[in-house]
């Protein structure tokens, strides 16, 4: 049985160990140029998406660990002027000396890890979201420039068959007859 407890659990959870040569080489795959080939563009489609799947997941538990290494943080802050206090430092001076304390400079290291990995994977997770999208809108371009012409896949001459489409009647067609060729209807 698959639960939240278990996919989201952070025992032995660092994020600098988590596998990322998917997301790697799924983004290679993503068009510098915008332009695809219809084909390319519907397998891409889906690809993009899975990935994007993927880096979300993985937020939602770097997404928790995130907010578990503040936790620390804060925790290690509060020992580190306690500590600089039970040394005979006013609380005021202590509020301001505590960061070379050992245990909170580890603290924040962990939690500057933790806050880039959100960073670098939610980047990819736009990234493969927006390619999805481009993807999505070439093969639909290409589908609707395909209902436009008129053309359905086959021609006579190469084995095809071709369905002759003409656009619809225009119910005011009488009213513009008057006019001549490219001028404007202001």
């Amino acid at each position: 049985m698959s639960n939240l407890k278990r996919i989201l659990s952070l025992k032995e959870f660092d994020p600098l160990e988590i596998d990322t040569s998917y997301i790697e080489e799924t983004c290679k795959k993503i068009p510098k140029d915008g332009s695809l080939d219809l084909n390319e563009a519907e397998k891409l489609a889906t690809t993009f998406l899975r990935c994007s799947d993927s880096c979300g997941e993985t937020l939602s538990t770097l997404a928790l660990y995130r907010g578990h290494q503040g936790a620390l943080l804060k925790s290690s802050k509060a020992k580190a002027i306690a500590k600089k206090i039970s040394e005979g430092m006013t609380q005021t001076l202590a509020r301001e000396a505590y960061y070379d304390d050992k245990d909170f400079l580890e603290a924040t290291a962990r939690f500057n890890q933790a806050e880039a990995a959100y960073q670098w994977f939610e980047q990819k997770y736009q990234n493969l979201l927006k390619a999805h999208v481009l993807c999505k809108d070439i093969f639909k371009l290409h589908k609707g420039n395909e209902q436009l012409s008129g053309w359905q896949g086959e021609d006579p001459d190469d084995g095809f068959v071709r369905e002759e489409r003409r656009p619809p009647a225009d119910e005011d067609a009488g009213a513009t007859d008057s006019k001549q060729i490219g001028e404007i209807d202001w």
